[in-house]
């Protein structure tokens, strides 16, 4: 199988990891062609080593043109604060290249997926920009918030269950007190999008549901 032309910007830590990630990416099957600006490439890589204020910064530059994000993480902890500071995917390395490859494709998709603002009411989320408006005004929401957002809108009119809020705007599992958290995440929401024409309601004991209107 040829190598797939694929303009992908690599950002790491050092000049001996981005030799590491680019040789592991070539073996998975995809062919760097040089990308010397973010606003050229495909998608980002970014090595998880780097430190939080650069990995932010990166996944910033990159949401703003409109590109996906992929980790190259070497534990779950630096997976969790890769994904905290916007990163759309994560993969561990070293893994295989199938694996890797796979990796790609789904940043790639996701992509595809948040070119399109989501759109309930007067509430707009942009997810490539990570950024949100409600009756025209920016919201401000820290990342937490805005992954808890993003949840409740991808499924508007849907019950979510609190322990998917807890997995996808915190990036834990079931951890002690996680329904707490949740219950103050929300609450902190609510109170920001209170001037909004949608409401965030409670589902006794299972999760929250986003709906167009107001609250009664």
């Amino acid at each position: 199988m040829d190598p797939l032309p694929l303009h992908i910007r690599l950002i790491a830590a050092s000049a001996e990891l981005q030799a590491i990630l680019a040789q592991a990416l070539y073996e998975a099957g995809f062919q760097l062609l040089p990308s010397p600006s973010v606003e050229q490439a495909d998608l980002v890589v970014l090595g998880g080593t780097l430190p939080a204020v650069e990995a932010l910064a990166a996944c910033q530059q990159a949401h703003q043109a409109g590109l996906p994000v992929l980790l190259a993480a070497t534990s779950d902890d630096e997976a969790a604060r890769g994904v905290a500071a916007g990163a759309d995917e994560y993969v561990i390395v070293p893994c295989s290249r199938q694996e890797l490859a796979l990796r790609v494709q789904l940043a790639l998709r996701h992509s595809a997926q948040v070119r399109s603002p989501l759109i309930v009411g007067d509430l707009s989320l942009d997810l490539a920009r990570h950024h949100a408006t409600a009756a025209g005004q920016p919201l401000p929401l820290t990342a937490t918030e805005f992954r808890l957002l993003s949840c409740l809108v991808a499924n508007v009119g849907r019950m979510v269950p609190w322990q998917q809020l807890l997995r996808e705007a915190w990036l834990v599992e079931g951890s002690q007190g996680g329904r707490q958290m949740v219950k103050t995440g929300v609450y902190r929401l609510r109170r920001k999008l209170r001037h909004s024409a949608v409401a965030i309601l409670t589902v006794r004991g299972a999760g929250y549901m986003l709906t167009p209107g107001r609250a009664a």
